[in-house]
Formats: C-alpha cells, sequence, structure tokens
C-alpha cells in the first residue's frame, strides 16, 4: 500500500551562494485516520554534485510521526561547500536538486523499513515536487 501522506516543498526554489546557509521547509500532512510514523531519504541531482552538499539540520535525521489529518512543515538547514566553486567537475552546473521519498517505518517497532535496511521497499511516497537550489558564486 502506498503512503497516505501529501508531501511537498513549501517553496519551489532556494537561491544562495556558495557557504552560505539556507532553511527550507517541507510540508508533509498525514490524509488517514491513523497515526503513521515515516522516514525520509533524500536524493541530490546532479549526483556529482552531492558530495557539497551539506545537511546541518534535516527532518530525514529522524523519523516523523504524523497524528491523523496533521501537517507539518519539516525544515532542512543546509549549505553548499564552498570548494564547490574551485572543482573543474562542477563546471556548468548552477542547480542542485534535492528531493525526498518517504517510507512507512515499520508499525510494531518503528524502526527503519525493510526499504533501508538492504530489503524489498515497502510503502512509499516520492516527492514529485523536489526544490531546486540555485548556486552562485561569491
Amino acid at each position: 500500500a502506498n503512503l497516505p501522506w501529501r508531501f511537498k516543498p513549501a517553496q519551489s526554489q532556494v537561491t544562495l551562494r556558495a557557504g552560505e546557509t539556507s532553511l527550507c521547509f517541507f510540508r508533509a500532512t498525514n490524509l488517514s485516520d491513523e497515526a503513521i510514523v515515516g522516514v525520509a531519504a533524500y536524493n541530490i541531482t546532479p549526483m556529482r554534485a552531492g558530495q557539497y552538499f551539506n545537511k546541518v539540520q534535516c527532518f530525514c535525521f529522524d523519523q516523523q510521526r504524523l497524528q491523523p489529518k496533521e501537517t507539518v512543515d519539516m525544515p532542512v538547514f543546509f549549505y553548499i561547500d564552498p570548494d564547490f566553486l574551485e572543482d573543474p567537475n562542477m563546471a556548468g552546473i548552477n542547480t542542485i536538486t534535492l528531493s525526498y521519498t518517504f517510507f512507512r517505518a515499520d508499525k510494531e517497532q518503528h524502526r527503519l523499513p525493510a526499504y533501508l535496511q538492504g530489503m524489498e521497499p515497502g510503502a512509499r511516497l516520492h516527492n514529485p515536487e523536489p526544490t531546486a537550489v540555485a548556486v552562485g558564486a561569491r
């Protein structure tokens, strides 16, 4: 079964300079009539830019429990490492895209879902609306 959550970015784009910190939010709503615990896995594209994307604080570090019909704003505090500007492999990359996939945590023990333990995936919710991070020079 799918995870009955609605999940989308509160803003579609954040613009910052390499080395600056930024805070963005993702909004999640539990559409079901039961409390659900979920955990998020993130993705950065292009993949080669991922080494320069640094999350200081992220909702993806912890499991998230949403009560029935509850809506919460989940913060991500991050920066792009200034070394990004010096790496010739990053030439031409002006946008880094951050997206998340939510997985339902084990109902009984509230542990990481089987997918994150290297087994078959269970219920999941992919973020169809990622946040683009536009990166500029200093």
